[in-house]
Order: structure tokens, then sequence, then C-alpha cells
């Protein structure tokens, strides 16, 4: 039976039901109960017309069959009432705290933005917008969704144990572009965002460090173009709500929302049995009032995370960035996107396939600031040549303490002056192609600077310095070799002296032009070594101090490898505490 003969038979089916006096009056006045309650006003149809559709039993449209069931049988219809309700779908934003929001009683679709975020690259820049939905319904076997202005994007969200899966932990908190396509959970994200941190004993990790089993929510983004398409078996997340998709702005001179202003955005879903529905939601931009929310036992106020659907005063600043702006008022509001769906049928995505996914399998490229040519090998330091001391080989130069003094303004005034009795004997300097002490990559001291992700040090060292390490800590790259620096930190006095350590004041590798400027060797691959045999202590100003046991002798060693050609460079020397060693006389 086809739409038109169904129609058909309905019509007859009407005009066949004779609904009884009782019936009619008390349909009528649930009716007009209804109107009083709305207050919106309702054209009535015949009374017998409103009384037989309660007789008749269901039409339900907006999947492909239709059902009615009469006292006296049942019309045939493709699919049962029950099939037919499940083939409708809503289209609701996804909230800040990993719900979802409800569309507003007149039809509105409000999206929080709490998790925007700016992304700009070498190649390609664009707005995570924050703007997310889900596409929720029973029975739904297939996504397809258009934007008419800028391009969508795919939100995956998954839970992260800081225990099981510590790399992808450590890259999440601390996301930077330059983990795109690195091996393991987040191989596949053009962005990360953390949504929620798991809280325990009360605690509501406001200012507070990771603890070791930390678990968090983690939003992966991924661009996808102004089409998107998503088979349930691709996404299951859909079902749930895992997978949601949001409004991406592909170009970073534009203003992030306005081109959304005016936008269609067009939502497809295509069920198991293959029937289809479509929503159409023209998208807007507006001011939206945000309400007050307290962290538990805190006077921290997260803004961002209860917008309403109550729009503001249109003659209010627009802000686009994450942060509320506060009104004249004292009240709080935030610019945003909402929808208004303006049409719901059964007919099928009216994209063309072949423009779906653009960019699905393709990562946005690195920032800007690792999309250039590799770092010089050297870099001018700030220090006058009349003032350089070029020791003999034999010499010793005083070790360096922190002094303290205030300002005329009573803030903090750190230098570093020479210790009394503690001194650093001239540095020793081997250079070879075997790792430094033995060491493997795995333990070169870099590595904590990266949060141990080692895949991501290698990607780092040969982007921006041009090499990289085996496994085994010997050089993969040629054209460099490993320096070990041995210094001898004496303490000749009587008491236990604190020294500033580091390659930064025992072990700086310079080289001297022809034209007397000085110029540090760029540590590329940072130290690989250092180790200070002695006790230690954090410092806030030079990050960590020594301590020389009286009448003792220190053994310091840092290693890092650097371009090979200065191995055998005459103008090469090693800088302590200010004066320079000849490391190749």
């Amino acid at each position: 039976m086809n739409e038109h003969d169904f129609f058909t038979r309905y019509a007859e089916l009407m005009k066949s039901i004779e609904p009884s006096e009782e019936l009619v009056a008390a349909t009528l006045a649930r009716a007009k109960e209804q109107t009083a309650h709305s207050g919106r006003k309702t054209r009535f149809r015949k009374p017998y017309a409103i009384a037989a559709c309660f007789v008749a039993g269901a039409l339900i449209v907006g999947g492909v069959g239709y059902a009615v069931v009469a006292a006296g049988g049942a019309i045939p219809s493709p699919q049962s009432a029950t099939q037919a309700a499940a083939h409708g779908f809503t289209v609701r934003a996804w909230a800040s705290d990993g719900g979802t929001i409800f569309p507003t009683e007149d039809g509105q679709i409000v999206f929080d933005r709490t998790h925007s975020q700016w992304t700009q690259t070498g190649e390609a820049e664009g707005y995570f917008t924050g703007c997310t939905f889900t596409v929720e319904g029973e029975g739904i076997a297939r996504v397809q969704a258009n934007v008419s202005s800028g391009e969508l994007y795919r939100q995956d969200v998954t839970t992260i144990s800081q225990t099981s899966d510590p790399v992808a932990f450590n890259r999440a908190v601390n996301w930077d572009d330059r983990f795109r396509g690195l091996d393991g959970t987040l191989s596949s994200c053009d962005s990360v965002i953390v949504v929620k941190w798991d809280a325990e004993e009360g605690r509501d990790l406001n200012g507070e460090e990771p603890r070791s089993n930390q678990e968090i929510q983690a939003a992966l983004l991924k661009r996808y173009g102004s089409v998107i398409d998503l088979a349930l078996a691709d996404a299951p997340g859909i079902a749930d709500g895992a997978t949601c998709f949001g409004l991406f702005n592909p170009d970073a001179e534009s203003d992030p929302l306005s081109l959304f202003d005016g936008a269609a955005l067009t939502v497809t879903a295509t069920f198991e049995d293959g029937s289809t529905s479509t929503q159409v939601i023209t998208l807007h931009e507006a001011m939206f009032r945000v309400e007050p929310r307290y962290t538990d036992n805190s006077t921290y106020f997260d803004m961002t995370s209860e917008i309403t659907s109550r729009i503001v005063d249109a003659d209010l600043v627009k802000t686009h960035a994450v942060t509320p702006v506060e009104n004249a008022d004292g009240t709080y509001s935030l610019a945003s996107v909402y929808g208004e769906i303006v049409s719901t049928t059964s007919d099928p995505f009216p994209s063309s396939d072949e423009t779906a996914n653009e960019f699905a399998r393709t990562l946005m490229p690195n920032s800007v600031d690792e999309d250039v040519s590799l770092v010089d090998e050297t870099e001018p330091i700030e220090v006058n040549t009349n003032d350089l001391v070029i020791m003999d080989p034999n010499d010793a130069v005083a070790a360096q303490k922190i002094a303290m003094s205030s300002d005329k303004y009573g803030n903090p005034d750190v230098s570093l002056i020479d210790c009394d009795s503690v001194v650093v004997h001239a540095p020793t300097v081997v250079f070879g192609n075997e790792p430094p002490l033995g060491r493997a990559k795995s333990e070169f001291a870099y590595l904590c600077g990266f949060g141990g992700d080692s895949s991501y040090a290698d990607k780092w060292l040969k982007q921006r310095f041009g090499i990289t390490f085996n496994d085994d800590g010997t050089l993969a790259t040629d054209g460099f070799t490993f320096a070990t620096i041995t210094v001898d930190v004496e303490n000749t006095g009587g008491a236990d002296e604190d020294f500033v350590g580091g390659c930064e004041n025992l072990a700086t590798l310079v080289v001297i032009s022809d034209e007397g400027s000085v110029s540090r060797i760029s540590r590329t691959s940072y130290e690989l070594v250092e180790e200070v045999a002695a006790p230690s202590r954090a410092d806030d100003y030079v990050g960590t101090l020594y301590t020389a046991p009286a009448n003792s002798h220190v053994t310091c060693t840092f290693a890092y490898a650097i371009p090979s050609h200065f191995a055998t460079d005459g103008n090469v020397y090693v800088m302590v505490s200010g004066k320079l060693f000849p490391v190749n006389a």
C-alpha cells in the first residue's frame, strides 16, 4: 500500500465512524483544558473527527509507515505502530557535564560552548566551537549531517586512566598539537579536551595536582568537513551519546561564531529497516544568560558550565571567549549558538556522499612553531666579551650560590655569587658515538620533560632539531655526536655548602666566532645525562640546589648530543660559572 492509498482508506474509515455524544463531549472538554493550560490558541475540527481519532487509534508520521487500529479491525501498513514510533530522533545539545540539554519547549536547541578551543597550525587554522550535539533515537543505524556554512567535527568522550594508560593520560592533560599522529589512544585526534576529572575524598580538584591513580573523561575531537556520514558500526558511541558532532570554523581570521549565524544544519537518521528521518535546523548566534555554579566547599565559580536557554538583551556586548562576560546588573552572559527546527520529514539525506568525511582520515598539521626550519646550531649569549676569561686547563673557579636581597619595593632580588670554599676544577669533555654511561633511550634525562612520552620526544627532537635515537641509546641520525662532560666540585671548607648545579652553570658548551662573539651550542637533544652525586633540594629560583659536604669532592656528569663538527673545532669551550675552559686545547 502506498501513501496515497493509505490516506484514501483512512478517510473512508473516518467517515464510517459515529462516536457517541458522551465521547464527543469528553473529547471537546479535554481539548479545551489543554488549550487553557498551554495559553495557545487551537483551531478545532469537527467534533466527530476529533473523537474518531481517539476511536481509530494512532497515526504516526515521521517514519515511512503508518498504522491505524479501528474498532472493526486494522488497516494493513508496512510496519506496526510500535515500529513507526521508534522512527523519530532528537537532536540534543551536548552539555558540559557530559549529559545532554533537551530542546526548549518552543523547539530551540541551545548549544553549550564550555569546550571551545582554537587550533592554529602551519597549514590550517580553525576553531572547535564547543557547540556539539547528539542524535538520539531508537534503532538508528546511520547518521548524516551537513552544515551550509563552516564545517562539522566529531567528538568522542572516553575514559582515560593514569594507571593503565599513562602516556594517553599525560597527552590528554597536557594536550599539544604536536601529539597529533603519535601512536596510542589519541593517534587519530586533531585535539583533546579534558571534560571531567574524577574526584576522590571530597576533593573538588580545583587547583589540585593529578593523583597517581587519576581518571579523566576526555573529549577526542576530529575535524570531518561540511558533511559527516557515520554508520553505527563505525561509531557505536552514537547509540549512547558518547559520540556527538560539533560546529567547526575553519577560518581563524573570521569571527568564530558569526559564520554559523543563519546557517542551515541538516541531520538525517537512517534506521535499521532502511527508513529515514530528516531535520533541518536553522542556526542563530545570541547572548545567553549563564547561571553561576560553585563547586562543593569552594568559592570557585565555574561560569561556563551552566548556560541557560534564556536569550538576554540584544544590546549586550558579545564575547566569543569561553569565559562569560559580567553584565551591569551582576548577571553573566555568554555568546553561543542556538538552533530552530524548521522542518522534519522522512526524506533521505540531501547531500552527496562524495563530499562526506573529507578530513576524517587527514590530521591537521602541527603548530606553527614546529613547522619551521631546524633550530640554529648555536644561539648568541648576551655577554660582554671583555669580561670573558679563558682559563688554563689546570685552573679552578669558584662555584656559585644564591644571594637573596630586596629591591626598593620589597620584591625579592636573586643573584648568584661565588662560594667561599667550593671550587669547580677544569672539566673534561669526551666526544663519541657510544651512548653516555651506556644509557638506553628510555633512561635519558630529557624524557622527564616529556612526561616519559618517548614517541612525543622523538617527534619533537626530529622536527625541531633533526636528531633521533635508537632504543639502545645510540644515534639514529648522521651528523651528530655525544658530548659527555665531567666536572669535579670540591668543598675545601669544614662545613657543608650549597651550590648551584645543572649544565647551565657547570657545563655549557659555547663557541667563539672569529669576530669574538660567544654563542651557546644548541643542546639539540636536551640533557641525556644530568647527574650530581650530592644531596639536592628544590629551589624556586634555580630549580635545584646541591649540597657539597665538608671536605669532599662531588662528581657532576652531563651529556647531550651536538653537531659532530664541533668535536674538532678549536673555538669550542666549556663555560663554568661564567669562565671558559678550552675543550680541544
